[in-house]
């Protein structure tokens, strides 16, 4: 008790006194009074001006307050100032859905990162919240898109929201959003991941019975990978429905030369 109130009179005098609020958060810990270790990192968070710094004690208060039993509306209180301060959406995100799962009203969690797209407005900063958003929204495909949407507006090519573009396009079986979020993604990809992204594309371009489309989407296969015969045997059939003979001939040269 009495280490305590030294560290409070230290802080009394020098708030940004990293030292004293180190130690004292020590002492509380050890102690295991989580509920004055919240209440020190509250003061600490107001002391500080760097946004990254009070992202970084807003993210150990939700760890504290999620890690030993505070109330749930005490973690999300925390989550939202680490959101908007700029802390790792990942991580605040795996929490808020432990706390989902454990039977948080999920509104609640909805309504911070909304709060955090607005703060961020249309910035880079945003396209985690919105991304988030629309990962939630999965039952209800139309709200979810529009965050996609929302995202992909602000960067065409971020692969998050690509990512989830494909993920909702699956769900719903919206062949022209798997399409295209399959050629954007191929575009960042390299080696096997790329050649897979395309030949998926391919089959589901071929899905759609545009002859032509077709016979684009399965060259881009043979663009990256040479020998790949599941596109040369795609390529055969579709040439011999075009009538395209001497391409056909062509093709089917290189299908014998695989062996």
């Amino acid at each position: 008790e009495a280490a305590a109130q030294w560290y409070l009179r230290v802080l009394e005098l020098e708030p940004d006194s990293s030292e004293a609020y180190g130690d004292l958060r020590e002492l509380y810990a050890g102690q295991e009074d989580w509920g004055a270790v919240d209440a020190l990192l509250e003061e600490r968070y107001a002391v500080l001006q760097n946004p990254t710094a009070q992202s970084m004690v807003a993210l150990e208060g939700a760890r504290v307050a999620q890690g030993h039993g505070a109330d749930v509306d005490r973690v999300i209180h925390w989550i939202e100032r680490a959101l908007l301060t700029g802390a790792d959406d990942g991580t605040l995100g795996e929490m808020a859905e432990t706390l989902i799962e454990a039977g948080a009203p999920a509104e609640a969690l909805i309504e911070v990162w909304t709060g955090a797209v607005e703060a961020f407005g249309e910035g880079p900063g945003a396209i985690p919240a919105l991304v988030r958003l629309g990962r939630w929204h999965q039952h209800d495909l139309a709200t979810g898109f529009e965050f996609v949407d929302r995202a992909l507006a602000i960067d065409g090519e971020d692969s998050s929201a690509l990512d989830l573009e494909l993920e909702l396009g699956r769900v719903g079986g919206d062949r022209p959003r798997m399409v295209r979020a399959l050629g954007r993604l191929a575009l960042s990809a390299s080696g096997p991941v790329r050649v897979e992204r395309l030949r998926e594309r391919a089959r589901l371009v071929e899905e759609g019975r545009d002859l032509e489309a077709s016979v684009e989407a399965w060259n881009a296969v043979l663009s990256v990978s040479a020998d790949e015969a599941e596109a040369i045997d795609a390529l055969v059939n579709l040439t011999r429905t075009l009538g395209e003979a001497g391409e056909l001939e062509r093709l089917l040269e290189r299908k014998a030369g695989l062996g």
